[in-house]
């Protein structure tokens, strides 16, 4: 078969080399790519009050998938070296969720994780959370703007570093070639594109658009000597697309609203002073984009399958692979068939 993937993102690289080492020849259409996040794969700590466990059932799918899925690219060592330490999750003053609700909903993940017929492979160790102490809290944040921490399993994994090593895996690929002699229309979920009328079967995994209801979140970073750093990782609760991730060689910031490096260190200091002696000053980071957020990200993933046209939205980039795996599946049989 001939099979076309657009979109250069997470899904799109494992899609195209799924079907790819599945003997078919795939031609990768590059869009422009969005600015990375701070690549967290989330096990659903993080959707503390802003979603029920149905949620957190689909996040922790994608979460057991996602290695086994990303390393047979990547290798192991992309994870053992490019990954973050585990993260904290702060509740600030300003947020509405309370630390009662964050502690229920928690303790929910963590029997979900447990659940011997579920169908999720989590050790015992990826279970844990807790709350911090007064004293661990007051070491860290500002206790008069930060109400409660908790820490999680969840990490995060170099979304450019990642990138890097699928798009080498793609360049090894002989069945897969990438082309930018064609101008896709943007996506529209269930209205195909003639353009790719010729092809057996075609995956859009270009971003869709939803309802947005947050600013636009600012991303830099800061190269720094590779090595352990003293700073903790970070996200804020309350606001899903804010935080700070520390990887081996690189500081990642995402943060909503402000449009200045200065701006968004200033928040980050004002809730963890222990930042403001490590931080590097604002003239040393890089700005890599301006991130629009979309409403409840989680929300809009999904997979639209319409004869040989299959649209995938990954917003959540925990589960980008695992989708990339049921278009792939998807592709394959309608071919088997010829339906």
């Amino acid at each position: 078969m001939r099979i076309a993937v657009l979109g250069t993102g997470l899904a799109g690289q494992l899609a195209a080399l799924e079907i790819a080492e599945a003997g078919h020849d795939v031609d990768v259409h590059a869009t422009d790519r969005a600015a990375g996040g701070l690549g967290v794969i989330r096990l659903g700590y993080s959707c503390a009050g802003g979603a029920g466990l149905a949620a957190v059932r689909v996040l922790l799918r994608g979460a057991a998938a996602f290695r086994p899925l990303v390393e047979r690219w990547t290798g192991a060592a992309l994870f053992e070296d490019h990954g973050s330490a585990d993260l904290l999750h702060a509740l600030p003053q300003d947020t509405l969720l309370s630390a009662d609700a964050a502690r229920l909903h928690f303790a929910g993940v963590a029997r979900l994780m447990a659940d011997p017929v579920g169908p999720f492979a989590f050790g015992v160790e990826a279970r844990g959370w807790r709350q911090l102490s007064p004293r661990e809290l007051a070491g860290l944040f500002d206790p008069a703007h930060v109400t409660a921490a908790f820490a999680t399993r969840e990490v995060a994994l170099d979304p450019e570093t990642l990138h890097r090593a699928l798009d080498q895996a793609m360049r090894a690929q002989p069945r897969l070639r990438v082309r930018d002699d064609l101008t896709p229309r943007p996506p529209v979920p269930g209205r195909p594109d003639p353009a790719f009328d010729g092809y057996d079967a075609v995956i859009d995994t270009r971003p869709h658009e939803a309802p947005c209801t947050r600013p636009p979140s600012l991303l830099l970073s800061h190269q720094g000597e590779t090595g352990p750093s003293p700073l903790p990782s970070v996200i804020r609760l309350g606001e899903a697309s804010a935080g700070i991730v520390v990887f081996r060689d690189e500081v990642r910031i995402l943060w909503p609203g402000p449009t200045r490096a200065a701006d968004a260190i200033a928040a980050l200091r004002q809730l963890a002073p222990c930042l403001t002696e490590h931080l590097a000053p604002p003239s040393h980071w890089t700005t890599q984009g301006v991130r629009g957020d979309f409403q409840e990200g989680w929300r809009t993933s999904g997979l639209l399958s319409h004869g040989r046209f299959h649209w995938l939205a990954a917003e959540e980039p925990t589960l980008a692979p695992l989708l990339a795996a049921e278009a792939c599946r998807r592709v394959l049989a309608t071919g088997a068939t010829g339906v």
